[in-house]
């Protein structure tokens, strides 16, 4: 089958619903999760069948369920005895809720479900069982649609419906897509890295946020220097300063050595620091922020910035200086 569209991850809650409703359900054994995760460098694509990543619908009014599933979330699915069994994950899989699954085929109109096929994803943790429940259609090879639901089945309420890809280009990467093309990059030549660069951070949404602009380019002895423009950060993501400062001309020989170029288009950065103080107990406490902390004991928690660079175009405006 083809490869999604993925101008849906821009679409309306209205316009993934309609899709949901006039799409039939494939059978759930071709969308089980088998591992398996690979980059296609020709399309700058990501396929990871390690789960399945979600995407809530553009222009949702805020709620607390949008507020935790906005930070970021997956569905995975596997065989079980008893026939299938999945779960949700929330922050790249450190809280998951498991999930019972059926296959319903309705032959009338219930409650808001048309006739047709169905699989019901009960939430088995006594907390939510009886709260939540979700209908998944399976649709192509790398895309499922689902409705998420409050109340009891069949009679819940619709919040939402989102989209689920397993197949999505290097802009919605998360952080294990980062570091397997981290694994696999080459550390960049200085002729690697000129040019005008979009900075985008791996916020705990699990995808890159744009944070900064960035020129790498020669001075006139031919040193190269590196200039940050973070007027175009995005509103409500905290960016201290010391981000910016990092990505200057005096800190080179520390910035490239945390860079890998996957190709000319795209490099990849990694960037582990001490962070002390509020911000660090902020983070530390699950605060959203674009630092994650890192696993392992040491004197100091330290905290690393996933990074993507995607290269702008010759002819775009460079208003760093």
């Amino acid at each position: 089958m083809s490869k999604p569209d993925f101008g849906m991850i821009d679409w309306t809650d209205a316009q993934l619903d309609e899709m949901f409703l006039r799409s039939e359900a494939q059978p759930l054994d071709g969308f089980l999760n088998a591992g398996e995760h690979r980059v296609d460098l020709s399309s700058h694509e990501i396929y990871n069948d390690q789960r399945w990543k979600g995407f809530m619908p553009k222009g949702l009014l805020a709620t607390e369920a949008t507020a935790r599933l906005s930070l970021g979330f997956a569905k995975k699915l596997w065989k079980s005895k008893s026939g299938f069994a999945g779960e949700t994950q929330y922050f790249g899989g450190t809280i998951a809720t498991k999930h019972s699954i059926r296959d319903l085929t309705l032959d009338r109109q219930t409650h808001d479900l048309p006739p047709g096929r169905y699989v019901l994803l009960g939430y088995t943790d006594p907390v939510f069982k009886y709260l939540f429940y979700d209908l998944l259609k399976p649709i192509s090879d790398d895309l499922m649609l689902f409705r998420g639901y409050t109340g009891q089945f069949p009679d819940g309420k619709r919040g939402w419906t989102a989209l689920l890809l397993r197949r999505y280009p290097f802009a919605q990467m998360g952080i294990d897509d980062h570091d397997l093309l981290f694994a696999g990059g080459s550390t960049p030549t200085d002729e690697d890295l000129l040019g005008t660069w979009r900075l985008d951070a791996l916020y705990y949404s699990n995808q890159p946020v744009e944070i900064a602009r960035i020129r790498f380019h020669r001075s006139a002895d031919g040193r190269l220097q590196v200039d940050c423009d973070t007027t175009n950060s995005a509103q409500g993501h905290l960016l201290p300063k010391f981000v910016s400062e990092h990505f200057q001309t005096e800190h080179v020989p520390t910035l490239q050595p945390e860079l890998r170029a996957v190709d000319r288009h795209y490099l990849v950065g990694k960037w582990t620091t001490d962070i002390r103080g509020p911000y660090a107990k902020f983070l530390l406490a699950g605060s959203p922020g674009l630092f994650h902390p890192e696993k392992g004991a040491g004197r100091a928690r330290r905290f690393a910035l996933y990074y993507l660079l995607t290269r702008m175009p010759s002819g775009a405006t460079e208003s760093a200086s």
